[in-house]
């Protein structure tokens, strides 16, 4: 090989590294973008953003809206009465997620019966159409709880300690996770393994088995609660 074909060759191997290179380079800036975006752009291509800006352009403005929001963490709002709008405005395109802790990614956990003895199906994040149930458990979900049909309609939901000072309602505070309904499949599930009963039944529930970023959540406090609270 001539010199100037040397030349030229090992040139070209120059270039090519370096495009090689700038190659991975460019991989790895979009693979660690997608990384901390990725939940925000997967949501952004099948709809979800569109709801939350929706949300956020309804609430977001008012006097309910606690904070701001940011990439990192949704709209926050505050108050029963709001939860009580964004149900009746959105209707079945969302669902609730009730938590005693915000969450800004809402991972799946294993759900159970009886506070962790009976533990109810695969590893998922669960939700309800309607909110008074998530409501409940983002506010009394340590708690020793139940809640059940009234004759007359709705239901009644009782806490253990409610009548002995032992839950302080004044400092009692919970936070339910607006959700997108389509990211939640309806499922059919057995009783739990090993528990006793007296059910025999249950309706089909709300699950999704991805981790998920919330549209809005609202902040909500136990003496606001608006269904009939009584002890266990």
């Amino acid at each position: 090989m001539s010199s100037a074909k040397l030349v030229a060759h090992r040139a070209l191997a120059r270039l090519r590294g370096a495009l090689s290179q700038f190659s991975r380079a460019t991989h790895r800036e979009y693979r660690d973008t997608a990384a901390k975006v990725g939940l925000r752009t997967r949501t952004a291509e099948d709809g979800d953003f569109a709801l939350a800006e929706r949300i956020r352009r309804d609430f977001g403005d008012s006097g309910a809206a606690a904070t701001a929001p940011t990439v990192d963490r949704p709209l926050m709002l505050k108050g029963v009465d709001v939860l009580q709008q964004i149900a009746a405005r959105y209707g079945d395109s969302i669902v609730f997620h009730g938590s005693p802790l915000l969450l800004t990614r809402i991972e799946p956990r294993q759900p159970s019966w009886k506070r962790g003895l009976y533990p109810d199906g695969d590893p998922a994040v669960c939700a309800d159409k309607t909110f008074d149930i998530p409501l409940f458990m983002s506010m009394f979900k340590h708690h020793e709880i139940a809640y059940e049909p009234r004759t007359e309609g709705g239901m009644v939901y009782r806490v253990k300690g409610l009548d002995t000072g032992e839950v302080d309602l004044d400092a009692t505070v919970g936070y339910v996770h607006i959700l997108r309904r389509s990211d939640f499949s309806e499922v059919e599930l057995p009783l739990p393994q090993g528990y006793p009963g007296p059910l025999t039944t249950r309706p089909p529930e709300l699950r999704a088995f991805a981790p998920l970023q919330p549209l809005a959540v609202v902040e909500v406090r136990a003496t606001d609660f608006p269904f009939p609270l009584l002890p266990k």
